[in-house]
């Protein structure tokens, strides 16, 4: 492997007794709410719709994308640890870990801007679904008062969002992540709840129907719904302790995991092959309703500040815009609020958003990227360190990750173009 540098021993034992660089910083289980925050309510509207594309199937792919993307989340972790230990630069606190994990992994420097612009198009793609769920959300909120159409309220939104994302980096949202986990947690139990009793409403439900491309879509949601594994790396770097950080993702994933089943599980056995896109529009309307809708709208709004503040961020250092309140922010944070806005206007529709998403860079970077990264950092062992070992089983896994990432995004990306053509058509 090209461009790595060798430390001796003696500098990696140095190293490992050095003080963390990062003494303030995230608790374990901060780091482990920050990682369930994120994840956790990208796809739990979409969960049971994409049960129906797949069938009862579709259950193993849910845990199988869990899974996965929870030892992508722990090899990524190991994959900084090994920067730190390799080389000065990383080891206090730094801006963009997963762009440097892939230069060093590979050699390649344009590596870096291959995953700096995977990581974009990802949070973007992100705060686009999110957008247009607030305005979904929002529509179904007022429509008993007032009578405004789907499209208004995605500009009605963007405008008050936009101010919002002025304001501060993601380190200050601690709040926002605690908020986010809370509405969401809150959100989950009452769809349990409201679908549950909506059994004696509902006729028989069918089951199956399935085919290759409705498969194909719905695995592009699930991998979307536990796609966040990129954000890992910016997690763990803010963490005070950094080397506990495959404990916060264990955590943080087994959360995810217990949020999303259910609600998968029960939706799909309730409502069967004909559930909607969006689970809430099979909840009749009422108080319960209501409830979950103004604790999605609260952590719609939470997700999407954190969501476009990395690439806000990452914008104004290249273009040397002080880390301040600023005209040169606003202009900027402005601008990318405008982006959202016409992608969101153009196809206002979540679901077709969140399948692309999920099949392209969600997959490159969850499942794809990190396995191959941490394989060749581990090869590149300097000769003169205590050389790690991958096992034969973990290797399998690690393969096994890539090929089902690879898989999948292939094929659900094929059919999310066809189908956002078609709606636009």
């Amino acid at each position: 492997m090209k461009n790595v540098e060798h430390v001796s021993s003696s500098e990696k034992e140095l190293v490992h007794n050095l003080p963390n660089p990062s003494s303030k910083g995230y608790s374990l289980w901060l780091a482990a709410v920050y990682i369930t925050s994120f994840m956790a309510g990208m796809g739990v509207l979409a969960m049971p719709h994409a049960l129906a594309g797949t069938g009862w199937f579709g259950v193993i792919l849910v845990c199988l994308a869990c899974a996965n993307s929870w030892y992508s989340s722990t090899i990524l972790g190991r994959s900084w640890l090994i920067l730190e230990e390799r080389w000065g630069e990383y080891r206090g606190k730094f801006r963009y870990p997963y762009p440097a994990i892939g230069m060093r992994a590979t050699g390649r420097p344009w590596m870096r801007y291959v995953v700096s612009v995977a990581l974009h198009v990802s949070f973007i793609g992100i705060s686009i679904v999110y957008l247009l769920l607030s305005a979904e959300i929002a529509e179904s909120l007022t429509n008993n008062y007032i009578t405004l159409e789907y499209k208004y309220w995605i500009i009605i939104l963007a405008a008050i969002l936009c101010p919002l994302s002025w304001f501060g980096s993601i380190e200050e949202f601690w709040f926002a992540a605690i908020g986010a986990l809370a509405t969401a947690t809150l959100a989950c139990v009452a769809i349990l709840v409201a679908v549950l009793l909506q059994v004696p409403k509902e006729t028989l439900p069918t089951y199956g129907d399935t085919s290759f491309s409705t498969a194909s879509l719905a695995f592009g949601a699930i991998l979307f719904s536990f796609g966040g594994a990129f954000m890992c790396p910016t997690i763990q770097n803010d963490m005070a302790d950094r080397r506990k950080f495959h404990k916060a993702a264990l955590i943080g994933f087994i959360g995810i995991l217990l949020l999303y089943l259910p609600v998968t599980v029960v939706g799909y056995a309730v409502v069967g092959h004909s559930v909607p896109p969006n689970i809430l529009d099979a909840i009749g309307k009422g108080t319960l309703r209501t409830v979950i809708e103004a604790c999605l709208a609260i952590h719609v709004f939470l997700a999407f500040l954190l969501a476009v503040n990395p690439v806000a961020q990452e914008l104004e250092e290249s273009l040397n815009v002080k880390p301040t309140f600023n005209w040169k922010r606003l202009v900027i944070r402005s601008l990318i609020v405008g982006l959202n806005l016409v992608v969101a206007y153009a196809v206002p529709h979540f679901d077709k958003i969140l399948n692309l998403i999920g099949g392209s860079t969600f997959t490159l970077l969850a499942f794809v990227f990190p396995p191959i990264f941490y394989m060749l950092l581990v090869r590149g062992e300097p000769l003169e360190s205590e050389a790690r070992e991958i096992s034969v089983l973990e290797k399998l896994f690690l393969i096994q990750v890539v090929i089902t990432g690879v898989a999948g995004g292939i094929s659900c990306t094929y059919f999310a173009i066809l189908d956002i053509a078609q709606a636009i058509s």
